[in-house]
């Protein structure tokens, strides 16, 4: 069973707040990203958290996974979208539904908000289990285990590995063929079919951190243990060394930093300049 994983698509990045530039790459790049998931033919697609970037997102956002979905189904229409809420599409308060009950309802698209749920996947060999922010943070603790009965067991979190039993979510890895992990924008490998898909685009606070980390998603097969990191393409970024001019005027400044563009390897077009 090939199962392709994303995380922190963080999709409505930049939009309210004016960067629609920004905003658009982050679709583009989810867009790009379902069209080629759907070139490898899984047998199911998760996505372990923050698929938006607030859980108030409005229309635009929704709009576009409902675009990419309705793509991806009419190539795949029996593989499955499955989905566990992040800390950023998370309502505060869980009985107002919020853009992933929105997404949830579409033909094909499964999702946790406030609870785990185990979804039947690969004509019921194999078992899924959508682990959202809320239920890893929460007091409770509920019992997390693969099915016995499948062929094939998933586990898709929204979580970080803790150093600190004592404060996290206690889960067994024994009967996991593969463990898709959310929360880290970077590529990761915890351990062997545990891992970190990272996001499709630069959606930190500050990209330039960024900058050499590469993005995309990961294509497992929980047959054989392979683990494969697919690479995106993401907007890059680049910061310029500090230009000095002192003791010079405008057309100083002006020539020195038309010299530091000029060095920029490949030229400055479609990058994100500081």
């Amino acid at each position: 069973m090939k199962v392709a994983h994303l995380s922190d698509l963080h999709l409505g990045f930049g939009y309210e707040t004016g960067e629609r530039g920004r905003s658009a790459d982050v679709i583009r790049a989810f867009e790009m990203a379902m069209s080629r998931i759907a070139d490898l033919e899984p047998d199911v697609v998760v996505v372990a958290g923050d698929l938006f970037e607030r859980a108030s997102v409005t229309a635009p956002p929704i709009a576009a996974f409902t675009r990419a979905a309705t793509e991806f189904h009419k190539r795949l229409p029996h593989v499955r979208i499955l989905v566990a809420a992040g800390s950023r599409d998370t309502p505060l308060d869980l009985d107002k539904p919020g853009p992933l009950a929105v997404v949830g309802s579409l033909p094909g698209v499964d999702v946790a908000v406030g609870r785990p749920r185990r979804i039947h996947v690969a004509g019921g060999d194999g078992s899924v289990v959508l682990l959202p922010h809320r239920t890893v943070i929460g007091s409770r603790r509920p019992q997390v285990a693969p099915d016995p009965d499948a062929r094939w067991n998933v586990l898709v979190a929204y979580a970080r590995v803790s150093r600190e039993p004592a404060h996290a979510l206690p889960i067994a890895l024994d009967g996991w063929d593969y463990v898709a992990l959310g929360s880290a924008h970077e590529h990761r490998v915890v351990m062997p079919r545990v891992c970190y898909s990272g996001s499709l685009e630069r959606v930190g606070p500050d990209p330039w951190t960024e900058a050499a980390v590469e993005k995309g998603f990961v294509l497992a097969d929980a047959s054989t243990g392979e683990v494969g990191f697919w690479p995106t393409r993401a907007r890059a970024v680049v910061s310029l060394a500090p230009v000095e001019a002192t003791g010079g005027g405008l057309p100083t400044v002006a020539r020195r930093l038309s010299e530091a563009l000029a060095g920029v390897p490949g030229g400055v077009d479609g990058k994100l300049i500081r």
